[in-house]
């Protein structure tokens, strides 16, 4: 089992709070990957290292941190194979992105073992 994060806003910190598990989202540019939980091995938030700039939706997904402990992850240049080759570039290629922290868990929902307010964002 792997510790690892996933960092969510305010709006959705009460439901993972009160079920105890993440439950995975359909990626807009991944439709066809199914639903898709992120994760990562970075203990503090960084938007533009997770992909998570707020530049589409208008809440601060990096508000609260989700401990999860998990075998099912997947890392990043693994799952990557698996996508169109130009998602992926948009994704890795963003400013300041860093995939070799990211991981992704498929079609299951993880168990959370802790959730937490961060401090102020790093970026």
């Amino acid at each position: 089992m792997t510790r690892l994060y996933h960092y969510t806003c305010a709006h959705a910190a009460p439901h993972i709070t009160r079920e105890r598990w993440l439950q995975g989202n359909v990626h807009p540019w991944l439709p066809d990957a199914g639903p898709l939980i992120h994760l990562t091995d970075l203990d503090a938030p960084d938007r533009n290292a997770l992909g998570l700039t707020s530049n589409l939706l208008m809440c601060d997904r990096t508000e609260y941190r989700v401990t999860v402990s998990t075998s099912e992850a997947v890392h990043w240049p693994v799952f990557a194979r698996t996508i169109p080759r130009e998602v992926r570039r948009a994704l890795e290629e963003a400013p300041g992105a860093m995939p070799m922290h990211w991981y992704v868990v498929r079609d299951m929902p993880v168990g959370v073992y802790a959730i937490e307010p961060t401090r102020k964002a790093l970026t």
